[in-house]
């Protein structure tokens, strides 16, 4: 399943584990780390976007396609045992492009910091940008001191960390077999749970819900 997962693209196993996780080779092999305290963010989508192949062809950093560079993933390849999260670490090589291309995105990246996030990063290739806040309050006020510009849109949400079960899941991902029969199970479950979301005992909490399903 994980080899499946890993032809679709090279961050879809992380999926299969969620949480805090370190990722090696092209990004299929897979490791839980401890989850660190939840992270309250904000997403902020200014009204600028780059194309994905243009972030890569503006990139300079030709050794991060090297299958000599052994060592540009050193910094970042601690012990999972001394793992310790720190908004500081954060990096993103496509930033100075980026920026240089949509000067907007920088200004967005640069108001995140103004209202009080204690890091902010572009997220990806772009075009949205992201802060972490301290906590959930200091989220809020974020939210309404932030200087937003015309088409920027301001998502909050927090970070989710993987759940035992979880775990177990991404631990026994090697064994196919066991895999398979353990994401049935769990289809199963989810299935029953969403019909009963639909029963109308259920429908003043849903009230999106369709009549019919």
């Amino acid at each position: 399943m994980i080899e499946i997962a890993g032809s679709l693209g090279a961050d879809v196993p992380f999926f299969f584990l969620g949480g805090t996780a370190q990722a090696s080779g092209t990004g299929s092999d897979v490791e839980p780390l401890i989850d660190p305290h939840d992270q309250f963010l904000l997403v902020l989508k200014p009204n600028a976007s780059i194309p994905t192949s243009v972030a890569y062809k503006s990139l300079q950093a030709g050794s991060l396609t090297s299958a000599e560079a052994k060592t540009i993933l050193s910094n970042s390849d601690g012990s999972k045992a001394a793992y310790r999260f720190d908004s500081k670490d954060l990096k993103n090589d496509f930033e100075p492009a980026v920026f240089q291309l949509e000067p907007e995105i920088n200004r967005a990246n640069i108001a995140l910091t103004e209202a009080g996030a204690k890091a902010s990063l572009l997220a990806g290739s772009g075009a949205a940008v992201f802060g972490i806040f301290d906590s959930g309050d200091a989220q809020e006020r974020a939210i309404q001191v932030i200087e937003l510009e015309a088409g920027w849109r301001v998502f909050p949400c927090k970070t989710v960390g993987a759940t035992p079960i979880e775990v177990r899941w991404a631990r026994r991902a090697k064994s196919s077999q066991m895999l398979l029969a353990d994401g049935a199970k769990h289809v199963g479950a989810s299935q029953v749970v969403r019909h009963r979301s639909l029963d109308p005992a259920f429908v003043g909490s849903n009230p999106s819900a369709p009549a019919n399903f």
